[in-house]
């Protein structure tokens, strides 16, 4: 039985506020009043409110005195970004040529048999015939 999760309004804010920071809608010091959001994003003070305590503990935005700021995302944020990622898709690929299985398990070991194919623009190998390299 599969487990079915309601996703309740200020989820739907949450996600499309912290969306709109990661992608510049708000740049990174731009002041958010929750009447602002109230209009922009049709639904009523209580969302808003539960979305920005969530913004606030992702460290997207900040309560200072005169409002709600917005932090964004930093250089140094999308650098650890890239080297969280490097890592996991390195392992990714550790782990994949790991457990491959042969590709041409029943042909002799002799290069000659293997098809060839042409290389696309790319320097990799591709399966099909492009006409720019006929």
């Amino acid at each position: 039985m599969k487990d079915f999760r309601t996703v309740t309004l200020a989820d739907q804010v949450f996600e499309r506020l912290e969306s709109d920071i990661i992608q510049g809608v708000y740049p990174r010091g731009e002041v958010l009043t929750e009447l602002k959001l109230v209009e922009q994003l049709n639904v009523s003070r209580t969302p808003i409110r539960e979305a920005l305590r969530r913004l606030e503990q992702e460290h997207l935005i900040a309560d200072t005195g005169k409002g709600t700021v917005v932090l964004g995302i930093t250089a140094e944020d999308l650098v650890d970004i890239m080297d969280i990622r490097c890592k996991i898709e390195g392992l990714a690929s550790y782990y994949a040529a790991k457990n491959a299985a042969p590709v041409y398990p029943l042909l002799p070991h002799s290069s000659r048999s293997l098809p060839k194919f042409p290389l696309c623009p790319h320097g990799f190998r591709s399966g099909r015939r492009d006409k720019t390299n006929s």
